[in-house]
């Protein structure tokens, strides 16, 4: 049996001055608090009696509580005009983990403290009637789960055998994003390009164990738990660098005034690299993904 639970609290309090007609600086703290349980609770089955035990088994069992504590606090700009618009902000991060096992024995994994500085910054230019730049760019930290935290094996299933991993840190997201836009007014065309990329840090992905008949699986406790069939897999999640994604768009709209319609068409591709581990072994797996579309759109009234 599984139980989970989690509530979340979060406030913000935001400061802005005015610098001229156009343009403000901000400053900004944000707090939130997250707190997360999850109850893997196995019982095992008496054939003789016909029924489950009473009393859980520790082997297989595990009461864990996860609680983040994060801030944030940092400046802001922002700037509009005739078209125009740009904002930015710099932000201090600071994230605080507490984690505890209650079941089958109490436990307290160190507090964790993690330091980053998160940014984020967008612009829409105007550079006349027809034609404008949009750019964005930010960062942004993600948790690990609470599943993922437990220090507890689940053999429920002896070919997918999975266990949690308390040491865990977040993962540090970056992206941006810079596109082109053109509208033909005179014409009624329309003209875009965007290009973006992401790159991780602290990715979190499964070490994965398979294909190795006779390998032993323990609890975090050392105890003997299992083998592995010859058919079975076992997985612990880990931190790990290098993943990365690339990614492109670009699509043309033009009217077809004879059906008053637009007809557009628009071709994308992408680009990803990931790491995995699989037997101890450390590599590395790229996909490739292309496309195109097109389609009419009715421009003969807003009901059709």
């Amino acid at each position: 049996n599984s139980n989970n639970g989690s509530y979340s609290l979060s406030g913000s309090l935001t400061y802005a001055e005015p610098i001229g007609q156009h343009a403000q600086i901000t400053a900004e703290y944000r707090i939130n608090n997250n707190y997360r349980d999850a109850d893997r609770m196995t019982y095992l089955y008496d054939f003789d009696a016909n029924e489950y035990l009473p009393e859980m088994d520790p082997d297989y069992s595990n009461k864990y509580n996860t609680e983040y504590l994060t801030q944030n606090v940092g400046p802001g700009f922002r700037y509009g005009k005739e078209g125009t618009s740009i904002s930015a902000r710099l932000n201090y991060q600071n994230v605080v983990m507490n984690s505890d096992r209650e079941y089958p024995q109490a436990w307290t994994l160190p507090k964790k403290t993690f330091h980053n500085f998160t940014y984020s910054a967008n612009a829409r230019i105007k550079l006349d009637m027809q034609n404008r730049i949009t750019l964005r760019v930010n960062s942004r930290t993600s948790n690990p789960s609470v599943g993922q935290l437990q220090d507890v094996v689940d053999i429920s299933n002896v070919n997918n055998i999975s266990s949690g991993n308390p040491h865990l840190k977040p993962t540090y997201s970056h992206s941006g994003n810079l596109g082109y836009i053109r509208s033909g007014i005179e014409r009624g065309t329309t003209f875009s390009v965007n290009i973006g990329a992401t790159k991780n840090q602290n990715t979190i992905v499964d070490s994965v164990v398979m294909n190795k008949p006779g390998f032993e699986v323990y609890s975090p406790d050392g105890e003997f738990l299992t083998t592995l069939a010859s058919t079975g897999r076992y997985s612990k999640p880990v931190n790990m660098e290098g993943f990365w994604n690339y990614n492109g768009h670009i699509s043309y709209g033009f009217p077809l005034n004879f059906i008053k319609c637009n007809f557009n068409i628009g071709a994308n591709a992408s680009y990803s690299k990931s790491p995995a581990i699989l037997n101890g072994v450390v590599n590395e797996s790229t996909r490739n993904s292309y496309g195109a579309n097109a389609s009419i759109n009715s421009n003969i009234s807003q009901y059709v």
